[in-house]
């Protein structure tokens, strides 16, 4: 390490070091987010599905000091993830945090934001920083007038730009793939629920023919609109509109297309259907938590070997298995495979949904997490600090079914979300680069482009 580099404590470094609300007023309908340790993510703090709280009560806690401020670093302070998930705030955000998040407000004269987060990202510094600022057995806490004391080896202002830079705009590829693939989620979920959930193009029928119009062109009309579409054939568009009825009947699940069925989905799928053992486990686990699973975005797999993998570290997924959070399902821990990967496990805080037939992959990946289904496990959930449900309560639930309009779904969903398997390796390639290149550009070994 370079003689310019100098050790630091993290408050002296830091013109604040604080963290969010100690007392959490009601939630409301109506109000703004109070975020907690949940909703953070390594890119940023998630409020899709942060809780409201009102007004009032919100400008309290602002001015209590309770949100963040653009160049601020908030980090996972209690819980199972503490001091595992790290961000920058990039942009004013309109919110709080609770006190499961710590706050720390960098010298800009000293301390570059990014750097910082960097620096709690790199293993060696993870490692000394659990060892010795994290307590409480039952539910692990970082006691904030102890961490203030870690120390902090820092380059100059200069250098630590770069180190940022270097490792940002890996981080901002990932992102942007990131957000692609949530994009291309977002369009193939569209027809799902146009198709399964609204039967728009029954209904696209159903009006043309009550309006004395032609209920082929409404249907095609209508099967266009969702984006993937546009650029759909005539004949296709022909063909996947004249598969719909052109009437709605009453069944078990309410109204749903002529000749159409319903199954269960447990009649579908395998349920944990494959875990390690002591006989069969991999030398090496790639291991996905709940932590780092939000909102159908694995955010990060952490290798283990396997004698030093997680207890929980147990369930076998693979290509087109989705798997869910079981504990606080409100949380919306949530996933689709999307790649082959071998080792890779889940923890058994989830569960794994394994489709019996190819075709049913995508099927099953969005009826199983519809809003209306993590709104059904959140009701169900029980068990006091940590509400949860059993696996079998996750695919409890019925799917109207037609095998022909299920396989042209497959055909057209698994051509969009094979892209996300794409990205999603090339994400990977990026990550393994930042990793390697991250404790050598923090200890000083790697100076190539710094001096």
């Amino acid at each position: 390490m370079s003689v310019e580099w100098q050790k630091y404590t993290l408050d002296e470094v830091c013109v604040k070091i604080t963290d969010g609300a100690h007392n959490s007023p009601k939630s409301a309908l109506v109000g703004k987010p109070m975020a907690s340790v949940k909703d953070l993510t390594s890119f940023g703090i998630d409020l899709s599905n942060a809780r409201l709280i009102e007004i009032n009560e919100f400008n309290k806690l602002v001015k209590q000091g309770c949100q963040p401020i653009v160049g601020d670093v908030v980090i996972a302070k209690d819980g199972n993830s503490a001091l595992d998930t790290v961000c920058t705030i990039d942009y004013p955000i309109d919110a709080v945090l609770l006190s499961s998040v710590a706050i720390l407000r960098p010298d800009q004269k000293l301390l570059d934001s990014r750097y910082l987060k960097y620096y709690f990202n790199c293993k060696t510094v993870l490692d000394y920083l659990k060892s010795n600022f994290i307590s409480g057995a039952a539910i692990p806490r970082v006691v904030l007038r102890d961490f203030k004391k870690a120390n902090i080896n820092l380059p100059p202002l200069k250098t630590q730009k770069k180190i940022a830079h270097i490792l940002g705009t890996l981080d901002e590829k990932i992102e942007l793939n990131n957000k692609m693939n949530k994009s291309l989620e977002t369009m193939t979920q569209a027809i799902f629920k146009s198709w399964f959930v609204d039967f728009d193009p029954v209904k696209a029928k159903i009006k043309a023919i009550k309006n004395k119009q032609d209920p082929e062109l409404a249907a095609q009309k209508v099967i266009a609109t969702v984006k993937p579409f546009l650029k759909q054939t005539p004949e296709k568009l022909r063909h996947i509109a004249g598969l719909f009825p052109s009437k709605l009947v009453n069944s078990e699940l309410g109204l749903i297309p002529d000749g159409w069925g319903v199954k269960e989905a447990i009649d579908l799928i395998y349920l944990n259907r494959n875990s390690w053992t002591i006989r069969n486990h991999p030398e090496e686990v790639k291991y996905i938590d709940l932590a780092n699973t939000k909102n159908g975005c694995i955010l990060e797999i952490q290798s283990f070997v396997w004698q030093e993998a997680p207890s929980r570290a147990k369930r076998k997924v693979f290509l087109g298995d989705t798997i869910i959070g079981t504990v606080r399902p409100a949380n919306r821990s949530f996933s689709h495979i999307f790649k082959s990967t071998e080792g890779l496990t889940a923890s058994t805080g989830f569960a794994v949904l394994t489709p019996k037939l190819d075709l049913y992959r995508e099927l099953i990946y969005f009826s199983s997490t519809l809003d209306s289904n993590f709104l059904r496990l959140k009701v169900l959930a029980d068990g006091g600090a940590y509400p949860a449900v059993n696996p079998r309560v996750i695919s409890d639930y019925l799917i109207p079914f037609d095998i022909k309009i299920i396989k042209n779904f497959h055909d057209i969903s698994n051509y969009i979300l094979k892209k996300v398997g794409i990205n999603q390796s090339e994400n990977d390639t990026l990550s393994i680069l930042r990793d390697t290149l991250l404790p050598q550009l923090l200890s000083g070994e790697l100076k190539a482009g710094l001096e």
